[in-house]
């Protein structure tokens, strides 16, 4: 499996294995069902370095079967979580690497930088910057009224 990184695709190495995800909206939705817990805090699990393995397994076999589902790769809707789980605790790093790998996948997609389909958003224009606005000279000259006069 190869992943484009500009369609929003990450690869990641498991037991020997390439694969390949996809956070797309559907995925997010069931591993979100999956793990009882958003993707905020699923994002927040994953920088703090959090995440339990089964969880990491959830999000792993939902991302890769949406990688599948985009590409028609039929074989890729047939992980297992417990599986899956295991993959994770064999391959070389273990949790912590995949968790690292996972941190930025979610943190992309918490933060608007994956699109509903799982593509990589395009990066928005910055605004132009606002021109200051100076008091005009008439209104620097006015003096407010005396107090109780």
């Amino acid at each position: 499996m190869l992943a484009n990184e500009e369609r929003g695709e990450f690869d990641i190495e498991l037991a020997g294995g390439t694969f390949s995800m996809r956070p797309s909206w559907d995925a997010i939705q069931a591993f979100e069902k999956g793990t009882g817990r958003s993707l905020l805090v699923l994002a927040g699990q994953a920088a703090a370095k959090a995440l339990d393995t089964r969880s990491m397994a959830t999000i792993v076999v939902e991302c890769v079967a949406a990688w599948g589902r985009a590409k028609g790769i039929m074989s890729a809707q047939g992980f297992d979580i417990d599986r899956t789980a295991g993959m994770i605790m064999d391959s070389p790093g273990g949790p912590l690497v995949l968790c690292e790998r996972l941190r930025l996948m979610l943190y992309m997609a918490a933060t608007g930088g994956i699109t509903s389909s799982g593509e990589v958003r395009a990066p928005v224009a910055k605004a132009a910057p606002v021109p200051e606005i100076k008091p005009s000279a008439t209104a620097r000259k006015r003096k407010m009224p005396a107090a109780g006069g």
